[in-house]
């Protein structure tokens, strides 16, 4: 990965992190499962898990 993608991946992380739950059930199931334990993760979890 570069910087550059590692930084985009960084930003869109934290764009999920501001989604309402209403948007999260919108995505796609994939997506959906992905946001949801992300935002676990950041809230709980052990940030190496990210």
């Amino acid at each position: 990965m570069t910087v550059h993608e590692i930084a985009e991946a960084e930003r869109l992380l934290e764009k999920v992190g501001t989604w309402s739950e209403t948007e999260l059930e919108e995505l796609p199931r994939f997506y959906r499962e992905r946001a949801e334990r992300y935002r676990k993760l950041r809230k709980h979890g052990d940030p190496e898990q990210l």
